[in-house]
């Protein structure tokens, strides 16, 4: 199957120095600033979630019947402190967002019109004949701080407001049902590789086919959730969920000092619980620097010395 990505010029020059493995058969791009405007991540103003849509469905449309993967990267989301003020306030005006404090104002605004184009993205596969035979997932790499603690970040931490993002499929055939159970990014390929190719069983995969969560009852996850923050290329934190006890275990390498969060709680990253619950404490942490995540110099010995 042909491979497509649909992306904002942003986005893209971001990935190219940052993740160059990243790449598809076909790169469709979407302008998102001004020629010779400075951009490096964020500073993008214009919005390029309509047009992405608008390429993404002309090209199915040119290539309908065929078989194929196509991603569409929306990256508003990421500029949303620059985007246009006009453009989020006709939207705001549109989609009926409240006026409240500007920064989460932008943001809401923003998280709304993508979900207006993935709407129209939809309606598109609707119209072109294409809903029973395309599978479609929506997902988020992370949430923001908006605020929390003082921080407007969205690295650093393993707060739920970063952590706990939006996951969504729908597979033809498959009766819809809510998840409640924590999954993860790590889930994704083979879920992916169960639809795109059935007959593939990856042999060595952490993660789980997520359809099986739409068939009933299962069994345990067969590996933990692992988490991990940082900045530029330092690691500052790694964490792991227990998906059963519903625990989510956070070690800051700076201090090393483990913390452990109830995931049930209202506030589930508002209180600290190691010091009540040793035992998981200990448990998680045991798991937790067992696991690819953790730091560790290389331990192969040295070749010793030839005379």
């Amino acid at each position: 199957a042909k491979t497509t990505v649909v992306i904002a010029k942003s986005a893209l020059r971001f990935l190219a120095k940052h993740s160059p493995e990243f790449r598809f058969d076909d790169t469709i791009v979407v302008p998102d600033y001004e020629v010779g405007m400075k951009v490096w991540g964020y500073g993008a103003d214009k919005p390029s979630a309509p047009g992405i849509v608008d390429e993404s469905l002309a090209l199915l449309e040119a290539h309908r019947g065929e078989r194929s993967l196509l991603w569409l990267f929306h990256f508003d989301l990421h500029n949303w402190r620059e985007l246009d003020r006009s453009y989020l306030g006709a939207a705001a005006a549109r989609l009926g967002v409240p006026d409240e404090a500007p920064l989460n104002w932008c943001y809401r605004v923003a998280a709304a019109t993508v979900d207006e184009q993935l709407a129209r993205c939809l309606a598109g596969l609707d119209r072109l004949g294409l809903t029973d035979d395309t599978a479609v997932l929506f997902v988020s790499d992370h949430g923001e701080a908006l605020g929390r603690d003082g921080f407007w970040m969205h690295s650093v931490f393993l707060w739920e407001s970063l952590v706990h993002v939006p996951l969504m499929i729908r597979v033809p055939g498959v009766a819809a049902a809510t998840v409640d159970a924590p999954v993860g990014h790590v889930d994704l390929f083979p879920t992916l590789a169960a639809l795109l190719a059935p007959s593939a069983r990856p042999s060595k995969r952490h993660g789980e086919d997520l359809l099986t969560y739409a068939r009933g009852p299962r069994k345990p996850r067969s590996f933990p959730l692992l988490l991990q923050s940082g900045r530029k290329d330092t690691l500052l934190r790694i964490g792991i969920v227990d998906a059963e006890a519903r625990l989510k275990l956070v070690l800051p390498l700076e201090a090393a000092a483990a913390e452990l969060y109830d995931l049930r709680a209202a506030d589930p990253d508002g209180a600290e619980i190691s010091a009540q619950r040793r035992v998981d404490t200990m448990r998680l942490l045991d798991e937790l620097v067992r696991s690819p995540w953790f730091p560790r110099e290389d331990l192969q010995p040295e070749a010793p010395a030839e005379d």
